[in-house]
């Protein structure tokens, strides 16, 4: 539990600087929306990060799982972002009944900025610094978990981080699928390639069309038509239906290619495949069959080791708590 906690410890840190440090970047500074951006990143996933290895003293490229990225994972990693689209459109035609996607507004407001600058904001720095810290450090914590388990806590971890509910179902998925990519492929890259490429193509056609929009190849009856028809955009149970079907065929080939990638990773590290994906079960398969007389230990004593492993657990896991306090405070 020492090592999940500490895990926790370190994503509630996150939560608060992602609070704290852009609200004072603007309100303090007065910098402006880029600029906070750019530099809040810094101080909120490298700088946190690097103390991190300093205090607990780990090693860098095991815990971020630095390693070789194979064929058969770039192969994935490229593939991967193509298939999470539609289920991406899927989970924001859920929120988009509750909620209004801000996303866009947010991006709006940066279209001044030079094209490479952007693109650092919107995809090259997020496809760095989350992955360093999500499914590097945070993720390196649940490695006594399943992969299951674990794939689950860094969906909505990733989730809670954003601190945007339109954006929620859509990053808690996200964050699901790279935990298990990156346990698959035994290479956080890969996880870095997928998350690059999604938030690099969907930078590139917001540009792409902003610039079309303020060009004079399109006429402003043309502009206006457009912008008035994604205002009032609305979706029907046809759509919804639709999106759905296209979703689930793309989770049905997602599930196939990890399918893949743990067929091969099986075959190459002669790690016989079991329903419990733990490292911690790999420790203690080779006990199993062997009988411990347990008679000897007097039962309040065992109350006792109950009761402790609970109060454990349930410490261990404060610091997620708290963390969705403040994002149910601030988010919603």
């Amino acid at each position: 539990m020492k090592r999940i906690f500490k895990s926790n410890l370190f994503f509630l840190c996150l939560v608060l600087l992602q609070f704290i440090v852009p609200s004072i970047l603007l309100f303090a500074f007065k910098l402006d929306t880029s600029t906070v951006l750019i530099v809040s990143s810094l101080f909120t996933i490298f700088l946190p990060t690097i103390i991190y290895f300093l205090v607990t003293k780990k090693p860098v490229k095991e815990t971020l799982m630095l390693h070789k990225l194979s064929k058969r994972g770039l192969i994935a990693s490229i593939a991967l972002p193509f298939l999470c689209y539609p289920i991406a459109a899927f989970c924001n035609i859920l929120t988009s009944f509750w909620y209004t996607n801000n996303v866009s507004d947010a991006m709006q407001t940066m279209v001044g900025m030079p094209s490479l600058v952007f693109l650092f904001a919107f995809a090259i720095s997020p496809a760095i610094g989350e992955e360093i810290i999500m499914r590097g450090v945070v993720l390196d914590g649940y490695k006594n978990k399943s992969i299951h388990t674990a794939a689950f806590m860094n969906g909505l971890l990733f989730a809670i981080l954003h601190f945007n509910m339109p954006q929620f179902l859509y990053a808690f998925f996200l964050g699901a699928v790279f935990s298990y990519l990156v346990y698959y492929t035994g290479s956080i890259f890969s996880s870095m390639i997928v998350h690059f490429i999604f938030n690099g193509f969907s930078s590139l056609s917001f540009l792409v069309l902003n610039k079309l929009m303020n060009s004079e190849l399109i006429p402003n009856e043309v502009t206006d038509m457009i912008n008035n028809e994604v205002a009032a955009v609305s979706f029907n149970i046809t759509q919804l239906l639709y999106s759905l079907f296209i979703s689930i065929i793309c989770i049905i080939v997602i599930i196939e290619i990890f399918k893949w990638l743990n067929k091969y990773k099986n075959a190459t590290h002669e790690i016989p495949s079991t329903e419990d994906t733990s490292l911690e079960n790999l420790y203690t398969s080779n006990y199993e069959g062997i009988e411990i007389n347990d008679s000897h230990i007097p039962r309040n004593e065992d109350d006792f080791k109950r009761f402790s492993s609970k109060l454990a657990n349930s410490i261990a896991y404060l610091p997620i708590a708290i963390s969705i306090i403040i994002f149910i405070f601030t988010a919603i």
